[in-house]
């Protein structure tokens, strides 16, 4: 099957803190959407608009947002609403 682009996504966002695991869940926007690494990709291909917010979210931290913070603000004046999961760093 090659690489999986989802995982991969899950991994990025975990490791920034923009999707958090609490336990076997995985949560974004402090919404539970899968439980399990291999449900949460799977999640994201069938559900393209989330794995699409995810990304930009991954995108602006990367792309050097200072913050959490930072990067909801520019996701909003890009027409994203889905908000980073804030709660975590506040």
């Amino acid at each position: 099957e090659g690489i999986d682009s989802m995982g991969c996504l899950v991994d990025a966002a975990m490791e920034l803190g923009i999707i958090v695991r609490r336990g076997s869940w995985y949560s974004f926007n402090n919404e539970n959407f899968a439980q399990g690494k291999y449900n949460a990709a799977e999640y994201l291909k069938t559900h393209p608009d989330l794995a699409d917010d995810i990304s930009k979210a991954v995108q602006k931290v990367l792309d050097g947002a200072d913050d959490l913070e930072e990067a909801n603000a520019e996701l909003i004046d890009m027409g994203t609403t889905t908000n980073v999961a804030l709660d975590e760093y506040e």
